[in-house]
């Protein structure tokens, strides 16, 4: 079991200001965009 060391954390903004999240549709849109990054920290990590 592998498991990520301090050395290979990532940091990422995710922009939401323009996002109404008391609207299913603003919390959705933020959902997509945090998944979209985290999927792109992982493949970023896993090519280094």
């Amino acid at each position: 079991m592998a498991v990520a060391s301090a050395a290979s954390a990532q940091d990422a903004r995710v922009a939401y200001g323009d996002l109404d999240l008391s609207t299913a549709a603003g919390a959705q849109t933020l959902d997509q965009r945090i998944n979209t990054v985290a999927a792109d920290l992982c493949r970023n990590s896993r090519a280094s």
